[in-house]
């Protein structure tokens, strides 16, 4: 019996563990690009998209009044996008399991979001980064070397 639950101890242990991630602008631009095969086309839009969803805080979950709750550096959509204890919504997921450091997920639903609707779903990108004379839209080549 002691074996059998030094084996579970053990294959706990083992399990990865996610925390929250504070990315900078540059880090998240080379991830996404790298890692995660964004098109380098819309990079700078994606960036600013994250500034003002979640301030590249992976943990971040903006609830305002009489709007949407937003999850995540991406700020997915609950009840459109995820739903909160359940792997439904557009992208299959749970709304918490866009509040970690392991971004892969968020990444496909942010793409996912994207390929339906382009950045049309993110208000803070209409508001923000839409518009570039707003100079809201970094310069990735100048700031990041990209």
């Amino acid at each position: 019996m002691l074996k059998g639950l030094s084996i579970v101890v053990l294959f706990v242990y083992l399990l990865p563990s996610y925390d929250a991630k504070l990315y900078n602008k540059c880090e998240l631009a080379r991830d996404l690009l790298n890692k995660h095969g964004f098109d380098k086309t819309y990079l700078a839009n994606w960036i600013c998209l994250v500034k003002h969803e979640s301030n590249f805080d992976t943990s971040s979950v903006v609830e305002r009044p009489g709007r949407r709750t937003r999850y995540g550096l991406f700020g997915i959509i609950k009840n459109t996008h995820c739903k909160e204890d359940s792997n439904r919504g557009i992208c299959g997921r749970k709304c918490e399991d866009f509040t970690d450091d392991y971004i892969d997920d968020d990444v496909e639903c942010a793409k996912l979001i994207f390929e339906r609707d382009g950045f049309k779903n993110w208000t803070n990108w209409e508001i923000r980064c839409k518009n570039t004379d707003l100079g809201n839209i970094p310069n990735l080549r100048h700031q990041c070397g990209i």
